[in-house]
C-alpha cells in the first residue's frame, strides 16, 4: 500500500507534514478570496449577508474538497490496501456504499458552492438551493453520528449553514426581529417539487 493511503500514518506526523491541514488552509483560502471578491464587488453589502454568504461557500468547499479525498482514499485503499494473492479487488455492498454516501455529500457540496454564487449575485434561487443541499447532507449526517465522529462534524456544520441561511431570508425579505423568531427555513424537498 503507497504511504500515503494509510490513514494510521497521519496520527503521528507533525502538523506541517500532515495533507489533511493543508487541504484545510486550501479552504480557508478559497473562502478568503470568494470573501473578497464577494466585498469588493456589492457595494453596501449588508455585513449578515455577507458573513452569510462567505459560510455557505466554505461550507460547499469543505463538503466538496472533504468527500472527493474521501472517495479518492476509499479506492486507492480498496485497490492497493493488504491484498494477498488469494483476495483480489473486489467490488461489494461495503465498498459502494462509502463511495455512494461521498458522492452524495460530494453533489451537496457542488450545490453549496452553486448555492453561494447565486446568493453573491442576489438570485433568491439560492436560498433554496443552499437549504436543499443542507438539508440532505443532513438526513445523510444524523444517522451516522453514533457510528462516526465524522457524523458530527457535519452535523455541526449543516446546523450553523441553516443558521447562516436564516440570515441570508430575514434580510432579503425585510423581516422585522418579530417575525423572524418566527420565519421557519423551507423544509427539504429532495427534487420532488415540481
Amino acid at each position: 500500500m503507497p504511504w500515503y493511503l494509510n490513514p494510521r500514518i497521519y496520527e503521528k506526523l507533525p502538523i506541517y507534514q500532515n495533507p489533511e491541514f493543508y487541504l484545510f488552509i486550501a479552504k480557508l483560502a478559497a473562502t478568503a478570496i470568494f470573501a473578497l471578491f464577494l466585498w469588493r464587488g456589492g457595494a453596501g453589502v449588508d455585513a449578515k449577508r455577507w458573513l452569510a454568504t462567505v459560510w455557505i461557500f466554505f461550507y460547499g468547499t469543505f463538503l466538496t474538497v472533504m468527500l472527493f479525498m474521501h472517495n479518492i482514499v476509499i479506492l486507492g485503499l480498496r485497490i492497493f490496501g493488504g491484498q494477498t494473492d488469494d483476495a483480489k479487488f473486489s467490488y461489494d455492498f461495503h465498498l459502494y456504499s462509502l463511495i455512494l454516501l461521498g458522492a452524495v455529500l460530494f453533489f451537496q457540496g457542488i450545490r453549496s458552492i452553486r448555492a453561494a454564487l447565486l446568493l453573491q449575485r442576489g438570485d433568491e434561487n439560492g436560498s433554496r438551493e443552499a437549504s436543499r443541499a443542507t438539508w440532505i447532507v443532513l438526513a445523510v449526517a444524523v444517522p451516522l453520528i453514533p457510528i462516526q465522529f465524522f457524523g458530527m462534524v457535519l452535523t455541526v456544520f449543516s446546523l450553523l449553514n441553516l443558521a447562516a441561511l436564516k440570515l441570508v431570508l430575514n434580510r432579503r425579505n425585510g423581516l422585522t426581529q418579530a417575525d423572524a423568531e418566527n420565519t421557519l427555513l423551507p423544509a427539504p424537498s429532495f427534487g420532488l417539487d415540481s
